[in-house]
């Protein structure tokens, strides 16, 4: 299963800083990256924030957590995703960012 970072218009992901807005296999993600691992991590990597949408977007207007399936914030929120291989592909996906070295695919 292959992943690409895009935007909802499917151009290149919104970062900034250590922060990503991207849709990955047609879901809204939002995730804080670090460039080195943490405990505070999933898995203990770099992946420290992780919010998965149940749709390519999300809706600023209406209440953020229900609009979403997943939620990690230093620790596990919550997990509604059926698909567990959705949750690692999208945080492997995520951990091969560099912030000077532009994500591409493999």
């Amino acid at each position: 299963m292959k992943f690409k970072l895009t935007n909802s218009n499917g151009g290149l992901p919104i970062i900034d800083d250590i922060w990503i807005e991207a849709v990955v296999h047609g879901r809204w993600v939002m995730a804080k990256v670090y460039n080195e691992p943490s405990t505070f991590g999933i898995n203990n990597g770099r992946v420290s924030k992780l919010a998965i949408s149940k749709t390519d977007t999300r809706d600023p207007n209406a209440e953020y957590f229900p609009q979403m399936d997943y939620n990690y914030d230093r620790g596990l929120d919550f997990d509604h995703l059926e698909d567990d291989d959705l949750l690692y592909s999208i945080v492997d996906l995520l951990g091969k960012y560099r912030k000077t070295h532009p994500y591409e695919e493999s």
